[in-house]
């Protein structure tokens, strides 16, 4: 976890008291004891979801009265984050548009209740429902119209325009009639950022600076990613469920704007929030009073929105609101207008929607709180699960119809729901079990004998067996899809394909014919188009998913050949070099080395060798024999992991064990710097180095053939993560009896890599350089 810093504290100056240069604004003596409570428990959920930075400010009437950052706005470059740091507010920049076309609207150049086509004569995507599409249904989620367009969309991989992008809307369909039902859409938005300009006769850009920016005096927020922006943007950390993190790349979605490209800091939206309660310019009351009323109160949804902000009630009190999330940074903006009190909380940690959020809500209450008199609440955070605990969790329940997944890796657990969503992790909560993490909150979860209490309603475990394979016609669209950053990945899981989204929501798709499927009623695009697009042979090489298109991701390995990489320098060079090394040198006491002949344990082990043939990913034999050594309790240990394997027909087939120290070396001086966490520094010598570590794979003991699994061995890719997500069921299968297996036989699997189990008692042995003819 980073580093979290406590800024220095400026003086608190008048009823606009944010000057330039400020890095945080000192709470309110009245504010010290709420203050006091937030801040460990933002730290402490900061801690827990693994968030590189946040920002934060608080408004009471027309006055921030505490603005302060936490943690590191650039991982990379160790930048603290403070109340003057820039975030991508996705799609809070929704308010602002919505606002926009409030003002045009009293001005007489925008008609809400008119048909786009009034003021956009070329708009036409296909509509069955012969319904027209109101500007009013756009700014209220609630045309029908796709989630994305398809072009200039988050996912887009050039540049567009926005009349590119509204020009694009005319390939899609609506997804239902017009103002009949509820359906987020960020097309809609940018559509209507596109009117706005079009009335206006000014760019969306310029209309927003005008009319809401300068008045209000936010000098530090903008739809451009102007250099004066870029030069304190936070840097998003991207994350995935199988535990690969990155650096986000900065994209400026410029054509999508309206929708998601605001830029700014907590400090000056905190000048923004007294502007919706206030009397007078930029926005009139009754425009505000429009803003936050529901539009069409007949719509059946999860969500109530009025124009543009999300409405709800906190605490019996009207709040309204909106989450963002781009750029992998995330944002919650929530308002008591009645009560003239409201929160900014932004985090550069992708999707944390419900990080902000609790947040944000902990900083209301507690507020609330200190303006009724009352006690402030005592604020709880969540803990990892116990030892053991995620194991007893493990399993499938069902209660009536419907079905959850417990999933685990190592002493983590995360709940599936049925139908799809996202993974919600598990953690311990006042003796018991909730769900929580980055993207949710609250589900109250409890071991009743065998079987799961969720919210209270029991369900039953169920017994699980081997998955059936794949269909035949799925092998060649499943995979993956997309750029570095928005990977989309194609899965079957419980006999239906099921697409994975924004790296964390599980979408099932309903099969309608050759390569057609349509995303599930419900999630983040429901009821939308899947169509894969396949090449002579049939694997596909691209799928347009609600809207979008994705193109394959070529994945070396992919098709069962074994993965390569392209040495950094000659590997005689490296060879000579390594044999003349030595390997680091080693404190303490340590077991006497006890090396075992696997070969001579078990006759059931089955050994593939790589590294004494050519078919490894170094493309060269790199040791003198076949040989597979370990230390004798990890031997014994393996034997009994065999003897559990045979019971399910299946045995251990071994690639790799005891590897000598120069080895590791010459991997490390051979591989290319960015897929090094594939290979051990010798600086630090490896498990592999003292006989504790080893690389395995199944095999079926009927026909003797290895099983086929989500990866190779040895691929260099995401897929060799050992909770990766893709792949297919019986895929998945196998790699989780296998691990299960090893570890209840005192083995760790190796975060990148399935195939690598690590012996629990390999601190205890010392980094080996023996060849193997010199062993005995």
């Amino acid at each position: 976890m980073t580093r979290l810093c406590l800024l220095a504290a400026l003086t608190v100056m008048a009823v606009c008291p944010v000057t330039r240069g400020q890095e945080s604004v000192q709470a309110e003596k009245k504010y010290a004891d709420v203050i006091r409570s937030l801040e460990p428990f933002i730290i402490a959920e900061m801690k827990a979801k693994d968030a590189p930075g946040l920002s934060i400010a608080i408004v009471d009437g027309d006055r921030i009265v505490w603005a302060r950052g936490f943690g590191e706005s650039s991982l990379e470059k160790k930048k603290p984050a403070t109340a003057e740091t820039q975030y991508p507010l996705g799609s809070v920049s929704k308010l602002f548009t919505a606002l926009l076309a409030l003002q045009l609207a009293r001005d007489g150049k925008l008609d809400l209740d008119a048909p786009v086509t009034k003021y956009l004569a070329d708009f036409k995507p296909k509509n069955s429902f012969n319904t027209p599409v109101k500007i009013r249904h756009l700014l209220a989620h609630c045309s029908g119209i796709v989630r994305e367009p398809p072009v200039g969309n988050c996912f887009f991989p050039g540049k567009a325009t926005r009349a590119e992008l509204v020009a694009s809307l005319n390939d899609t369909e609506l997804i239902h009639q017009p103002g009949t039902q509820y359906k987020y859409s960020n097309a809609a938005f940018a559509l209507a950022g596109h009117l706005i300009e079009t009335a206006d006769k000014k760019s969306f850009e310029d209309v927003a600076e005008t009319r809401i920016f300068q008045p209000l005096g936010m000098t530090h927020t903008s739809f451009r990613l102007t250099d004066p922006v870029r030069s304190k943007l936070a840097v998003g950390q991207g994350w995935t469920r199988y535990g690969k993190t990155f650096p986000w790349p900065t994209h400026d979605y410029l054509a999508l704007g309206p929708a998601g490209g605001l830029h700014s800091s907590v400090l000056d939206i905190g000048k923004f929030i007294p502007a919706l309660y206030s009397s007078g310019k930029p926005f009139h009351p009754d425009d505000l009073k429009t803003a936050f009323t529901p539009q069409f109160p007949g719509v059946k949804a999860e969500r109530t929105y009025g124009i543009g902000f999300m409405l709800s009630e906190f605490q019996g009190k009207k709040k309204v609101s909106h989450g963002g999330a781009v750029n992998g940074c995330a944002t919650e903006f929530a308002v008591l207008p009645e009560e003239q009190l409201g929160v900014i909380v932004c985090a550069n940690l992708d999707s944390a929607n419900m990080l902000t959020r609790r947040i944000a809500d902990a900083t209301l209450g507690q507020m609330l709180a200190l303006k009724a008199g009352q006690p402030l609440s005592l604020l709880r955070t969540t803990a990892s699960l116990p030892a053991g605990a995620a194991r007893k969790l493990d399993g499938r329940y069902q209660s009536g119809d419907k079905q959850v997944e417990v999933m685990t890796g190592g002493d983590r657990a995360w709940l599936i729901p049925s139908g799809g969503g996202t993974l919600k992790e598990i953690r311990s909560f006042e003796e018991s079990f909730i769900t929580d993490d980055a993207l949710s909150y609250g589900t109250k979860i409890g071991l009743n004998g065998g079987n799961l209490k969720i919210d209270g309603k029991t369900y039953e475990r169920m017994e699980i067996t081997n998955p059936q394979p794949a269909p035949d016609r799925w092998q060649g669209l499943i995979g993956e899809y997309g750029t570095d950053s928005n990977v989309l990945f194609v899965l079957e899981k419980d006999g239906q394909l099921h697409l994975l989204i924004e790296w964390f929501y599980l979408c099932p798709l309903t099969e309608e014919g050759p390569d057609q499927f349509r995303l599930s009623k419900s999630g983040l695009y429901p009821g939308e188009a899947v169509v894969f697009h396949r090449k002579p042979g049939g694997k596909a090489t691209a799928v347009t998913a609600a809207a979008m298109k994705f193109d394959r991701r070529q994945l070396d390995g992919e098709d069962g050949a074994t993965f390569k990489i392209k040495p950094n320098r000659s590997i005689d060079d490296i060879r000579k070099e390594a044999f003349k090394a030595t390997p680091p040198v080693e404190k303490g006491e340590f077991r006497k080395p006890d090396l075992v002949d696997l070969a001579t344990v078990d006759p059931a082990f089955k050994f593939d060798i790589r590294y004494a043939t050519d078919n490894n990913f170094m493309s060269t034999p790199l040791y003198s024999s076949a040989k597979a050594f370990v230390q004798r309790p990890a031997a014994e240990a393996l034997k009994k992991a065999n003897k559990k394997l045979a019971e399910h027909g299946y045995g251990i087939l071994f690639f790799d064990c005891y590897r000598p120290w120069h080895i590791t070396k010459m991997f490390w001086e051979a591989t290319p710097e960015n897929q090094r966490i594939f290979v051990a520094d010798p600086s630090k010598g490896s498990r592999h180095n003292r006989g504790c570590a080893t690389d395995i794979t199944l095999y079926d003991l009927k026909t003797g053939k290895p099983v086929e699994m989500v990866s190779g061995f040895d691929e260099f890719s995401d897929r060799s993560y050992p909770d990766y997500m893709g792949g297919t069921s019986l895929q998945r299968w196998h790699r989780k009896l296998l691990r299960d297996t090893m570890e209840s036989e005192g083995f760790t699997v190796y975060e990148a890599e399935w195939w690598h189990y690590d012996f629990g008692e390999w601190r205890k042995y010392p980094i080996l350089n023996d060849r193997y003819e010199d062993l005995k």
